[in-house]
């Protein structure tokens, strides 16, 4: 099995590579510009130990921007020696995605591409708003798919399950397996309905696929500030969220008017909590998680429910359920 140290990188690809750039700017990250990027229609973006690639190089990325629209096209894996990782992947059975004699790539979920990379080193400098690494990637798939996922990351990365979630609504459902190794974390959901909320995202992305994207900071507070001074929307979380939080984890510690303000959530318990709050969509359904982890290992599972709830509200107001 191979040791996966970290995430190395995420490409997304759309038809107008133009509708990233804003957006990835106000998340606090730094286009790197080289004449080589341009010249070949793809750019980076840096931030702390964060990398994204915005591409739309050629047949594959011209191909999966027209099935999903703006999407995660591909995401890497930091290994050691990715030559002979990619070889031991294909050994263990995964699908070659891209062969050839400069890239390792198995196929991933929905059909994206999964790369094996060697380390990339981000220039220290792009401190952004203080987002400092890729804490974990969301994926959505079909109803009986979860088990299939699973096993994948399992077989050819050893990674464990760690968490399992089963959420059921007023009206809707999902089940989810968190993957990880101790490094990263891949939490996998499914549907349990045909109009829940995993099932909605389904069909606007025409596919499975990365539900949303989690990024580690030390000073949530700060970077949330920043963020939202840059213009960067979050879901709502209504009072009552805040009036229970002191009963639900007694002597948490954090400033309640803060949080509050900033529309934090918090999960765990004294001296061992999670800190978080999701943005809008803002990659066609894909959207965004702000997290601080002080020595909580979890996904905010005392806050699931709560959101899934919301979702479920919203899904009602605009007559999906």
């Amino acid at each position: 099995m191979i040791d996966v140290k970290g995430f190395s990188f995420i490409e997304f690809t759309s038809k107008d590579l133009n509708i990233f750039h804003n957006l990835f700017v106000n998340l606090g990250f730094t286009r790197i510009d080289d004449p080589c990027c341009v010249y070949q229609r793809f750019y980076i973006y840096e931030q702390g130990n964060i990398r994204f690639i915005t591409s739309s190089l050629g047949g594959f990325e011209q191909y999966f921007a027209k099935l999903h629209g703006p999407s995660v096209s591909s995401f890497g894996f930091t290994v050691d020696k990715s030559r002979e990782a990619y070889k031991e992947a294909l050994s263990l059975g995964a699908e070659d995605a891209m062969p050839d004699i400069y890239h390792c790539a198995i196929r991933g979920v929905g059909g994206s591409k999964l790369y094996l990379t060697d380390k990339i080193e981000n220039n220290p400098d792009n401190i952004g708003v203080g987002l400092q690494y890729i804490d974990h990637l969301t994926h959505n798939v079909n109803i009986g798919q979860m088990d299939k996922w699973a096993d994948f990351y399992s077989r050819i990365f050893g990674f464990k399950q760690i968490r399992f979630f089963d959420i059921k609504g007023e009206k809707t459902g999902l089940v989810s397996k968190a993957m990880g190794n101790g490094k990263i974390a891949i939490p996998i959901n499914e549907p349990t309905e045909e109009k829940s909320q995993i099932q909605e995202y389904l069909n606007e992305y025409n596919g499975e696929g990365v539900q949303h994207i989690a990024l580690h900071t030390d000073n949530i507070y700060e970077t949330v500030k920043q963020l939202r001074a840059n213009g960067i929307e979050f879901l709502d979380v209504p009072d009552t969220y805040y009036k229970m939080l002191e009963e639900r984890i007694p002597d948490h510690g954090e400033d309640l008017d803060q949080l509050k303000e900033n529309k934090i959530l918090v999960d765990g318990k004294k001296g061992n909590l999670l800190l978080q709050l999701f943005t809008k969509t803002y990659v066609g359904p894909i959207f965004f998680e702000i997290i601080q982890r002080k020595g909580n290992k979890g996904f905010g599972e005392g806050n699931f429910q709560a959101l899934f709830d919301s979702i479920e509200r919203d899904q009602m107001k605009r007559g999906v359920l």
